[in-house]
């Protein structure tokens, strides 16, 4: 698996992003993503960094843009309690927890 990773061209490790980033997003910290995040902690101990790159990317960017438009954009829009789990959002997309995400998920799915 670590000579495949490693020799890997661009185009297929595109494809081995989609499968992440599809692993990690559907079902918010559940055990698609972390079976997605085994394999990436797998490749990391064998020197192989994109993979986990890109399930870091996944995760930290759906979280900031929720905390963006809670806090900034739709101000009107939000409760004064999801205005709050913006900032949770957003404090917890720097450490890349995607389960801040479920009660916007669970108001509007």
């Amino acid at each position: 698996m670590v000579k495949t990773l490693k020799v890997m061209s661009e185009v297929n490790a595109a494809f081995l992003g989609i499968g992440i980033s599809v692993l990690a997003a559907i079902d918010m910290g559940g055990p698609c993503s972390k079976a997605a995040t085994v394999f990436t902690l797998a490749a990391m101990a064998e020197s192989v960094y994109g993979p986990n790159g890109e399930l870091r990317m996944c995760c930290a960017i759906p979280l900031l843009g929720l905390a963006i438009s809670s806090l900034l954009v739709s101000r009107s829009k939000n409760t004064k309690e999801e205005k709050q789990f913006g900032i949770t959002a957003f404090f917890l997309s720097l450490a890349v927890s995607t389960e801040v995400a479920i009660p916007f998920a669970i108001k509007d799915p």
